[in-house]
């Protein structure tokens, strides 16, 4: 069992990297409560009853502009009698309130990151040429043809690998720890319930375990319009490795609704 005493976490994470998938993984179980964006630019994306008053998110939107402090105060308290409450924040969606959940010693730091940069360009560029970011749309992005582009996708890698360093630096500076976990390993009972315990929650996956199967690779390269640009690209950086990629979903049989 974890510990039982009530923790905050925060997951910490940039899009297309399964983030709403470990929310709803987290929220399944019995001593968690886990939001959504709560920092979304045009909504507060918070879990609760199924009859919230529509008023509620635009109060909390007004609070997040006047007084962050209370702001986060009153997401934490947001957890309809659960033990332990979290939620995810992403790359851009407010530098201060990051910063400020970096530092705080009291708040657990899970870092969701998605190895195969190639695969989280595909993704990211799908859903901007259909308008369509939930993973319930996954059918219909995974088809979608993108193109590839050098350039852009160089600074697309630099800049997400760069705000994971940014933070991974700022956390082992102020002396804490935090908990990595990737796109391919959200399914993985086991990785799960280490994260569980680095949470503080329970543990007791022996019904879950079970249920997981081994998915079949993604080949990332048929995802473009130019596969061959893509190809030789990866070949000339050593960058092969990143023309697959495993399953995350389905494992589980979650719902998933990735933003």
């Amino acid at each position: 069992m974890g510990d039982p005493s009530p923790k905050r976490f925060v997951i910490i994470a940039a899009p297309r990297t399964g983030s709403t998938h470990l929310v709803n993984l987290l929220g399944r179980q019995p001593d968690i409560f886990c939001h959504g964006e709560v920092f979304g630019k045009k909504r507060v994306l918070f879990r609760g009853r199924k009859n919230v008053d529509p008023g509620v998110s635009d109060e909390l939107m007004a609070l997040r502009q006047t007084d962050r402090e209370v702001f986060l105060e009153r997401i934490f308290g947001m957890n309809e009698g659960r033990q332990h409450t979290g939620f995810k924040i992403f790359q851009g969606h407010d530098d201060s309130a990051l910063e400020r959940l970096v530092n705080d010693h009291a708040v657990r730091k899970i870092l969701l990151y998605r190895r195969n940069l190639l695969a989280a360009y595909a993704s990211a560029l799908a859903a901007k040429k259909t308008g369509v970011w939930g993973a319930r749309a996954k059918s219909t992005t995974g088809k979608q043809k993108v193109t590839f582009k050098a350039n852009q996708f160089i600074r697309f890698h630099n800049r997400r690998t760069g705000f994971y360093a940014a933070q991974i630096g700022q956390i082992t500076d102020t002396g804490q720890q935090c908990y990595w976990l990737d796109y391919e390993d959200i399914n993985n009972p086991m990785r799960l319930r280490c994260l569980l315990l680095f949470i503080g929650a329970q543990h007791d996956l022996r019904s879950r375990s079970s249920t997981v199967e081994r998915r079949s690779p993604n080949e990332i390269c048929a995802r473009f319009e130019n596969a061959k640009e893509v190809e030789t690209f990866l070949s000339r950086n050593r960058l092969m490795h990143w023309s697959y990629e495993g399953e995350a979903w389905g494992a589980l049989g979650m719902d998933t609704d990735e933003e």
